[in-house]
């Protein structure tokens, strides 16, 4: 489910992934003003096709805001390319119960008057090929 949010003050797209276990934030991302980046030792990501990939860096308290709702939490920094952030289980789990309809991309926080709502249009760029090898 993917979910709109704010990282020090730009908008940023999200993706909640009941597979990672760790919550990661995009390199690029990482590199905005007023972020604390703490290089660690490497912790390895099996991904998909079992490619290992690696993150060497962390932010402790990164501080974001997800429609409406503010949170700070430790994350892992890895080139992730298709969204800002990735909210793994680690942080899910700080949420305490929730309720999650994915039929209409909804979840909500118990106790919250908080629902989250995903995503639900791609937006797509048709790109020429010329534009697209300058790229």
């Amino acid at each position: 489910m993917r979910v709109k949010g704010v990282i020090k003050k730009l908008q940023s797209m999200y993706s909640l992934i009941l597979e990672a276990l760790t919550t990661f934030l995009d390199l690029g991302i990482a590199k905005r003003p007023g972020v604390c980046i703490q290089h660690t030792n490497p912790l390895t990501i099996v991904v998909e096709d079992d490619t290992k990939i690696y993150s060497k860096a962390l932010v402790k308290e990164l501080q974001w805001a997800l429609q409406g709702m503010s949170f700070s939490f430790e994350v892992r920094l890895l080139p992730l390319g298709g969204c800002d952030m990735v909210l793994g289980v680690q942080w899910l789990s700080t949420l305490g119960p929730v309720l999650w309809d994915f039929k209409n991309l909804q979840m909500q926080l118990a106790g919250k008057e908080l629902i989250l709502t995903g995503n639900t249009t791609t937006a797509f760029q048709i790109v020429d090929a010329k534009k697209m090898q300058h790229l």
